[in-house]
């Protein structure tokens, strides 16, 4: 079975090419949106595993286009954004799944086998490619039936505001006192928590459970660590440590 990674982490790319490597998968990466979609151009692939949030050209942008260079590419889409209108979104473009980060390896495995299962179907019963495609049609039409009774917010479409910032988690991006400043995916999602309550203090574990996952108590400096990385890069007076508590944004 063959997968084309696209994702701009490099820990991510070489973590899931040994993980996939060891469990039979042949396994391309690429850094990028444009030439991951080279790659699709030149190569077949049983599954594209695509990351939602990547600077310049996010995701959401490049599915669309790896669909029109492939149609019928199975797609899963890869994130740390657990929004579920950012799923639905990608689903509706298109994708066949979306596995949120943190992951299990064990469990993206099982999901790209079933994918990589029916593409393979799809090779040699022409026929069911046919039922199989009129059913997804008809389930993007139920989806999409189902959502437009909500008009979709800056969130839906990956900002998140205060009077004084809006950050574009696609593009990861800050815009904030006539500046644009660029972040890291972990960056991006730890701001954006911050800045959803701001002036409210937001505990160290919270944080940790919001951007990072079940990880042990011990790993709460890690929050520390990327609160300086944002101080360093929006100013040492934009977040504020409440003691013995977390953090707040205060940056306006």
């Amino acid at each position: 079975m063959r997968v084309l990674v696209i994702d701009d982490e490099p820990a991510i790319r070489q973590l899931l090419t040994r993980a996939l490597t060891g469990h039979g998968f042949r396994v391309d990466t690429a850094a990028d949106g444009a030439v991951g979609l080279e790659m699709v151009e030149r190569s077949a692939y049983d599954v594209v595993v695509l990351d939602v949030v990547m600077p310049g050209t996010p995701g959401t942008e490049v599915l669309p286009k790896v669909l029109e260079r492939s149609p019928g590419q199975n797609v899963v889409m890869l994130s740390a954004l657990g929004d579920p209108r950012v799923k639905v979104r990608c689903l509706e473009l298109g994708a066949v799944d979306y596995v949120t980060k943190p992951f299990t390896l064990a469990e993206l495995v099982a999901r790209l086998r079933v994918h990589g299962r029916r593409a393979g179907a799809a090779a040699v019963e022409p026929v069911q490619v046919e039922r199989r495609r009129g059913e997804r049609r008809m389930g993007d039409r139920r989806r999409a039936d189902r959502t437009v009774v909500a008009e979709p917010d800056g969130a839906s479409n990956g900002w998140v505001r205060t009077p004084g910032a809006s950050l574009d988690l696609m593009g990861r991006r800050l815009h904030s006192r006539g500046r644009v400043i660029a972040l890291s995916e972990r960056e991006a999602l730890l701001l954006a928590h911050l800045l959803r309550r701001p002036g409210q203090a937001v505990t160290r574990e919270e944080l940790l459970s919001a951007v990072w996952g079940p990880l042990d108590v011990g790993s709460a400096n890690v929050v520390d660590v990327y609160v300086g990385r944002l101080r360093a890069k929006l100013g040492a007076d934009s977040i504020q440590t409440i003691r013995r508590v977390g953090y707040a944004y205060v940056g306006g």
